[in-house]
């Protein structure tokens, strides 16, 4: 799932991503209202975790890897690149974890 908050006016960003993923996501625009619901939730400090399907798509290789790790970072807790590096299977990957982490297509 990539969430995206889009200016009026911007029909090119949302193009891109119905040709990247699916022009279903620009037809049923309700598929995120769970979404939605869990992240007000969580901004008011009543959720610490969501229930949702995640989609990977957007992410391969050892960005992939990365990502899918980062929800087992408990709520309230860090962790270092390194730490998930090792986690992702290439502990020696700590730069690369770093820019997994900025290019995460899941928020």
């Amino acid at each position: 799932m990539r969430v995206a908050y889009i200016a009026d006016g911007r029909d090119d960003v949302l193009d891109d991503l119905a040709a990247r993923i699916s022009p279903r996501i620009l037809e049923t625009p309700e598929r995120l209202d769970t979404a939605a619901a869990q992240l007000d939730e969580y901004f008011e400090g009543t959720r610490a975790s969501f229930d949702l399907p995640l989609d990977f798509r957007l992410a391969t290789g050892f960005r992939r890897e990365v990502i899918t790790h980062l929800p087992d970072i408990a709520y309230g807790h860090t962790a270092s690149y390194a730490e998930v590096a090792a986690a992702a299977g290439s502990p020696r990957a700590v730069r690369a974890v770093g820019t997994a982490c900025a290019k995460n297509p899941l928020p």
